[in-house]
């Protein structure tokens, strides 16, 4: 404002994005990491904890793979149909959090609003084995999962050691 004398600038230039960003970003991880699931050790399984969108409607640079975003981040954007091409076996066993023509935008809308009825059918079950109402039931169980309490995190911030870290996985199973 000392700069540019002006409130309109700071308003529309600095603070109303930084606003609208902050808002929009949140959205968006909600579509890329609303749903967990957790293995038999307790560890967190990558293909179900990350979103991949097939065929989307806004996907230019391999933005909708967002699991090779977190654990393939070398892989090429004009590559990721070969990547998960040989993925297709671990997804089918995991049932993957892939879905199939929608954006990321409205995922996490769906998400939000508790529509799994409405997800199941973009869904991609790789295994071919389950049911709309089987598909919508799981996908809303691992909307709904939580890592860790608040409560239980909070506590874990207070003393934030690799120690502390592992009760915190042991108490989620």
């Amino acid at each position: 404002l000392a700069i540019t004398r002006s409130p309109n600038f700071v308003f529309w230039i600095i603070v109303q994005p930084l606003l609208c960003m902050t808002y929009f970003l949140a959205l968006l991880n909600f579509g890329f990491h609303g749903f967990i699931e957790f293995d038999e050790t307790g560890k967190q399984i990558e293909c179900v904890n990350a979103t991949t969108i097939i065929d989307g409607d806004d996907d230019y640079f391999g933005e909708d793979d967002h699991m090779a975003h977190h654990y393939s981040s070398a892989i090429y954007y004009k590559d990721l149909r070969a990547h998960q091409k040989t993925k297709e076996a671990e997804f089918a066993k995991y049932k993957a959090s892939v879905f199939r023509g929608l954006s990321i935008v409205e995922l996490s809308i769906l998400i939000l609003l508790g529509q799994f009825n409405v997800l199941a059918d973009h869904y991609v079950d790789y295994s071919g084995k389950m049911s709309k109402a089987e598909i919508s039931a799981m996908l809303r169980r691992r909307a709904m999962t939580t890592e860790v309490t608040y409560e239980k995190y909070i506590a874990y911030l207070k003393n934030p050691t690799p120690a502390e870290r592992d009760k915190l996985r042991k108490s989620r199973k």
